[in-house]
């Protein structure tokens, strides 16, 4: 679960730091949502719910567990078997350390 919960909060971080990324990098991150919201079959209302520490019912929880999967095996850090994928994290490990960087400044 500790996987998910950190691909769950890497995809966080890069949609909330909308601001000082490429539009090209933005449109891919939106459409990864889309995707996975889709395949998951959450909802912006549960996201939101998620974010603000909302309890969740059972089948939201399920939810919103595939949608953290399913955007971490489509961003890499998540291999399709469930294992983290260390070498991905920490590429984008860095990238977010500059990102935050950039934002900051």
């Amino acid at each position: 679960m500790k996987p998910l919960l950190i691909s769950f909060v890497v995809a966080l971080v890069l949609i909330g730091a909308a601001e000082c990324i490429s539009d090209e990098i933005k449109a891919k991150l939106m459409e990864i949502q889309k995707e996975c919201m889709s395949e998951s079959g959450i909802t912006d209302v549960v996201i939101r719910q998620a974010l603000q520490g909302d309890e969740l019912t059972a089948e939201m929880q399920v939810n919103a567990k595939s949608h953290a999967f399913c955007f971490a095996k489509k961003l890499g850090i998540m291999n399709d078997d469930g294992t983290f994928n260390t070498e991905a994290f920490m590429l984008h490990h860095w990238s977010l350390r500059e990102l935050t960087n950039a934002c900051i400044s």
